[in-house]
């Protein structure tokens, strides 16, 4: 602490800080400040060190009332007094950066034992989910598993509302699921099944939506449907996982969990536990729960269940780690392409806009064992591939 230049409460409002400023600045002549960005759940203020800019007039003027009241020696005496006690009972840290904050993502070369077949919102259009998955040679022509399927599907969430067949298509997946061997099916949670656990019944068009909450819920409990999926290259959640939320995330890992490097598959591991803790006590005030602005909610930024890509695209680090999102189909009658990912693959969205509402597209991704990714859409009746190369993930 000794060596901690004077501290700053600039960002932060109320008297407390104020007085904290005051005794701060009396001592301080110029140069870095230590700022003071926020407070951590230990209770600890977090500091960025800066350069602290002034007024050249105004620096000489307070330099020589500062000066003038030495020689009293008493101000001085109180004045540091005030500081040693002030900083005595506060508790200070420097932010770190969070580049060295978990283990590096990216995994050049990697080499899988099996394909990962990903799917988009279904929204109760369950006959064309099953020609994606007939397609993809998941099923067969009867609707059941295909017995030579040995690979993984990922089903991204929002499988129900706004089609016709939203039971059935929940339904259909919880068969699929107790066919196939263990963790061959993979089901996330989309931001309408969470609705339907609030008991928020606005877009629930079939009768009696709180017993498929009930389904919901101990699928959830059950270990069968999950918030989140890593590959060990690609982080999966419905509407993607921002920055700021995912040091959040890192930091109570490391409290809770007593860890100090946090890996991409222990911040999954945790948002899973998250979840379920969230339903075992119908209880959703975790940041992973909030409702960006952008969806109509109270927060700038959303959770991996809400967020909106426009604000997932703006997010700094949120592509750290390489996404696959849903949630967002493309617009009616735009000219965007049902499947959408970004130049650098780091960012795929796969929600093709499968329900009538949104156009209908049939399309799904395929991982390739070799990591590289293969597009598959249906276009004017004619399924196409275009194939892109993961070389670009090694830079």
């Amino acid at each position: 602490m000794a060596t901690l230049p004077p501290i700053s409460f600039a960002k932060q409002t109320g008297i407390k800080y104020r007085i904290f400023d005051f005794v701060e600045d009396y001592f301080y002549l110029g140069g870095k400040k230590a700022v003071v960005i926020s407070k951590n759940e230990s209770g600890s203020y977090l500091y960025e060190i800066k350069n602290n800019p002034q007024n050249r007039f105004k620096k000489i003027i307070l330099t020589a009332l500062k000066i003038a009241s030495w020689v009293t020696v008493i101000i001085p005496f109180i004045m540091y007094v005030a500081k040693f006690v002030l900083r005595k009972t506060n508790q200070f840290e420097l932010k770190k950066s969070s580049k060295i904050e978990f283990i590096p993502p990216l995994r050049p070369g990697l080499v899988r034992e099996k394909e990962i077949f990903v799917f988009g919102d279904i929204h109760g259009e369950l006959d064309g989910f099953k020609e994606n998955l007939l397609h993809a040679k998941v099923i067969d022509e009867r609707g059941n598993l295909n017995k030579d399927f040995k690979d993984i599907v990922i089903q991204m969430g929002d499988v129900i509302d706004r089609g016709p067949k939203s039971k059935e298509a929940w339904a259909f997946l919880q068969k699929l699921q107790e066919k196939a061997n263990p963790r061959q099916i993979i089901r996330l949670l989309g931001n309408h099944e969470l609705m339907l656990l609030q008991g928020d019944y606005r877009f629930a068009n079939y009768p009696e939506p709180e017993k498929l909450a009930k389904e919901i819920k101990k699928d959830i409990l059950a270990g069968k449907v999950q918030l989140s999926y890593f590959d060990d290259m690609r982080l999966f959640t419905h509407a993607g996982l921002r920055s700021s939320i995912k040091t959040h995330l890192i930091s109570e890992i490391k409290e809770k969990k007593k860890i100090e490097n946090v890996s991409e598959q222990d911040i999954t591991n945790y948002m899973n536990e998250l979840l379920k803790e969230a339903v075992k006590k119908d209880k959703y005030d975790h940041p992973i729960f909030r409702v960006s602005e952008s969806r109509g909610g109270e927060h700038e930024i959303g959770g991996p269940l809400w967020d909106d890509v426009s604000d997932l695209m703006k997010s700094v680090h949120a592509r750290d780690i390489p996404q696959v999102i849903a949630h967002n189909p493309p617009r009616r009658y735009s000219d965007d392409a049902p499947i959408r990912i970004t130049d650098s693959l780091r960012l795929i969205n796969v929600d093709a806009g499968l329900c009538e509402d949104y156009g209908g597209h049939k399309a799904y991704v395929k991982i390739r064992k070799n990591s590289d990714l293969e597009v598959l859409e249906k276009i004017e009746g004619i399924w196409k591939n275009r194939v892109l190369e993961d070389r670009r993930l090694a830079s």
